[in-house]
């Protein structure tokens, strides 16, 4: 499990397993500021980091998160 935390507020957290992100939750409060996209490049060198060749991130259909 990885925290971002700002201001020592925790603004998101993720989950990587294998290769896969298969967690992000990003706050309300700190959505739509550039917190989510730094949590998952975060999330994507960890896992090349660690020696797998690419991440995949897969989003439940009816998702509304934006881009």
């Amino acid at each position: 499990m990885f925290v971002m935390i700002v201001d020592e507020t925790i603004v998101a957290v993720g989950k990587i397993a294998g290769n896969k992100i298969s967690m992000v939750a990003i706050s309300i409060e700190h959505q739509s500021r550039g917190y989510g996209r730094s949590f998952v490049k975060f999330l994507i060198n960890e896992i090349i980091s660690r020696g797998e060749d690419k991440a995949i991130l897969e989003v439940v259909k009816g998702n509304f998160a934006k881009a």
